[in-house]
């Protein structure tokens, strides 16, 4: 048996991010630039966000940013 490595918490990407607020992924970019969505960067300098902080921002039912229409329980109409 190996030794259990480093363990890091689940990320998502923006795509994947605008996937569960039914926005584009752009969008999610903007928050997480102003701050309304906290992310890292991988070593390629790509924005990655934790599942954890996702999933809670989804569950409480709150608005992460003020320039968007859309709750996030609302379906999106293009």
């Amino acid at each position: 048996m190996h030794p259990a490595g480093p363990q890091f918490p689940p990320l998502l990407t923006p795509a994947e991010v605008a996937e569960l607020f039914h926005v584009d992924p752009k969008t999610v970019g903007r928050w997480a630039a102003k701050g309304r969505l906290r992310s890292v960067r991988t070593p390629g300098g790509h924005r990655r966000f934790l599942r954890s902080e996702v999933e809670a921002a989804l569950y409480a039912g709150r608005r992460v940013a003020t320039d968007t229409a859309l709750s996030v329980n609302e379906p999106r109409h293009d």
